[in-house]
């Protein structure tokens, strides 16, 4: 053994001087020479150290083939030791496979890093001098910026999912993401219609095929850059999905060899599990989906990057989950929910989905057809229903037991009124908005659904979303220093819209229910505000009947929206529901309930939120027929600042 250390150190003074080939010779002369030696701990030592020191040869001669492979006998020996991962990401990082490498660093340095910072081996500030020399050039060179080093990477189910190894609160960035472009026809999938993963993934495949038969630069560059990202291979896919898309593949290029095949599979997998927003974004796709997300994806098409953004506070083991799903989409019930993100071909099992199956989940609720009792029948997809495993075709009635089969025509109710929603647009102003809520009430309350049924979240949905603008229009109006405003778009706002005739009273006969048959409860039956005469107009408890739908899964910083408009609605109801001409027909709202609402929805808007408030408050409160009705401003300051 000292004979090999001596030959070793030689082997390090011939790399000092510059002698590649001199010190590979002298290293792999020991690595000859402890062949024979016996096993012990410290031979186990010296080979890792000759392995890596090799390795860093090799990397130098840039002969990235040789010092990957040096490398990983290295880590084989001791998984533990830090250096030869290093190499062997500097080795792929060089060699092209920059993404690759991002991904290794995930997935294995920065743990590494962690552990012995915890040991105490590393201090923090070299812990972070180590990743920073290793990540930030190729954090560059994949035009990621701002990553937070307490986010790792664990393989989980077949692939990676990203876990928080720190604190991160609501708001806080974890990282920027800048788009990655290619000639792969990305930017055309926002114009094609009925996409489904077999659909994109033979789209890709065609404008990947041409460049597969060339063997062109860019083909090689592709691959090399989109090296880590899963799929990594076809290993990780399912059996469905192989099946599925493949056969899809093969109607394309039937007489394509399997080789070949099997690697245009493998990348048109990739590019469809990789592109967000018409665009490619590789870190991000790293984040697999959850009904209830943490994170939350926001996409700039002024600079063409994603910010992932923290929207509920996560501890430390916590993994890192986006949605899939748009806003319409995610606020769907358990079996069309599921039906769209079967378009992923995979069957969801987050915990969301678990609990709108159990008995008790209210959002699934509809009257029984025979003891005509609230009871769980959740509503099935339309494809590859009899395939869920989570959703049956057949229900019981948990009072009657009477038996309920989902056939095509139960569903054709529901999928007709998804389908209206889904393709149609929106009145633009908000007596033509009240008019139409008031005919989409009327027709849900036909359909027998709980108050909570998420039918009614997809109802107030497409109410409240052009409602939020005609507030933020109307807000804007009365803003402007020109005296006496225009008030008819404020008093419109004021106006009936068929909540209190098709909505409140199904809450009613649920409290009456409840009296008699405890059941369930739910939180809109505790809101005094949804059944005060003093509560407000129509719009303002629709806005807030949709908080109270949503807030149990919905991440309530990403209810910017919906508690921005709540509170300003609260402000011009305060100052202009007296007015001349003006007139609200849900009753006024009082000071009381305006704190309330302050109080709740306030502490989400921000600080520019607030002081826009404020303004707009301080503006008109002295021309209040009875300013001492309003709440005292020290009240209303106060109530900004409510702790959540």
């Amino acid at each position: 053994m000292e004979g090999v250390e001596d030959l070793k150190n030689k082997g390090n003074q011939l790399y000092a001087k510059g002698d590649l080939e001199g010190s590979i010779e002298a290293y792999q002369t020991c690595l000859k020479q402890l062949e024979s030696v016996p096993a012990s701990e410290a031979r186990t030592k010296l080979l890792v150290v000759l392995y890596t020191n090799l390795s860093l040869a090799y990397l130098d001669k840039q002969d990235y083939e040789k010092s990957g492979a040096a490398s990983q006998e290295a880590i084989a020996l001791d998984a533990t030791a830090l250096k030869p991962r290093l190499r062997w990401m500097a080795a792929r990082q060089q060699a092209g496979y920059v993404f690759e490498a991002f991904v290794y660093s995930l997935l294995h340095v920065r743990p590494l890093l962690r552990e012995q910072r915890e040991r105490g081996q590393l201090s923090s500030q070299e812990a972070t001098r180590i990743l920073a020399g290793a990540e930030d050039d190729i954090a560059k060179e994949l035009g990621v910026s701002g990553l937070s080093q307490d986010i790792e990477l664990w393989e989980y189910r077949g692939g990676v999912d990203m876990v928080s190894r720190g604190h991160f609160k609501a708001n806080d960035v974890l990282f920027v993401e800048k788009q990655y472009t290619s000639d792969l026809g990305e930017s055309e999938l926002n114009s094609l219609r009925d996409l489904t993963t077999e659909k994109i993934a033979a789209h890709f495949a065609t404008h990947l095929r041409t460049a597969q038969e060339a063997n062109t630069a860019d083909y090689v560059r592709f691959r090399q850059q989109f090296h880590g990202a899963w799929p990594r291979d076809l290993s990780e896919v399912s059996d469905e999905t192989q099946q599925k898309v493949g056969s899809h593949l093969r109607t394309l290029f039937p007489d394509l060899a399997q080789a070949p095949f099997d690697e245009l599979l493998t990348l048109s997998l990739m590019c469809r599990y990789n592109c967000f927003h018409s665009g490619f974004f590789r870190v991000c796709a790293l984040a697999n989906h959850n009904c209830q997300a943490n994170i939350a994806m926001k996409y700039s098409p002024r600079d063409h990057t994603v910010t992932m953004i923290a929207v509920s506070d996560i501890k430390p083991g916590e993994m890192l989950n986006v949605k899939y799903l748009g806003d319409a989409h995610f606020l769907m019930g358990l079996g069309k929910r599921r039906e769209f993100l079967r378009s992923w071909l995979f069957w969801c099992g987050c915990g969301r989905c678990a609990q709108d199956a159990l008995p008790a989940a209210l959002q699934e609720y509809m009257r029984c057809p025979q003891c005509a009792q609230y009871t769980h029948m959740p509503v099935p997809g339309d494809t590859n229903a009899d395939a869920d495993p989570l959703l049956p075709l057949d229900v019981t009635c948990a009072h009657c037991q009477a038996s309920f089969h989902w056939d095509d025509a139960h569903r054709q109710p529901f999928r007709e009124l998804l389908a209206r929603y889904m393709t149609s647009s929106f009145p633009d102003n908000a007596r033509a908005l009240a008019t139409w809520a008031d005919a989409q009430l009327s027709h849900v309350r036909a359909l027998k659904v709980h108050p909570v049924n998420w039918i009614y979240r997809i109802v107030f949905y497409f109410l409240c979303l052009p409602l939020t603008s005609l507030i933020v229009k109307a807000v804007e109006q009365v803003r402007q220093p020109r005296g006496t405003p225009a008030l008819r778009d404020v008093a419109d706002l004021f106006g009936e819209n068929g909540l209190r005739k098709h909505y409140i009273p199904l809450l009613a006969e649920l409290q009456a229910e409840e009296r008699t048959s405890p059941a369930a409860h739910c939180s809109l039956l505790d809101d005094a505000i949804l059944s005060s005469e003093t509560g407000g107009c129509d719009a303002l408890k629709s806005l807030v009947v949709i908080w109270h739908l949503i807030k149990d899964f919905y991440p309530p910083y990403e209810m910017w929206s919906i508690h921005a408009a709540i509170c300003n609605l609260v402000c011009l109801q305060l100052l202009f529901q007296s007015q001349p001409g003006v007139r609200s027909d849900g009753g006024p709202l009082s000071s009381q309930h305006a704190l309330t609402l302050l109080q709740r929805h306030g502490p989400y808007i921000g600080t520019d939120g607030e002081s826009k408030w404020l303004q707009l408050y301080n503006m008109y409160r002295a021309k209040v027929a009875d300013p001492k009705n309003l709440p005292n401003l020290t009240k209303v300051k106060a109530a900004f600042h409510t702790k959540r």
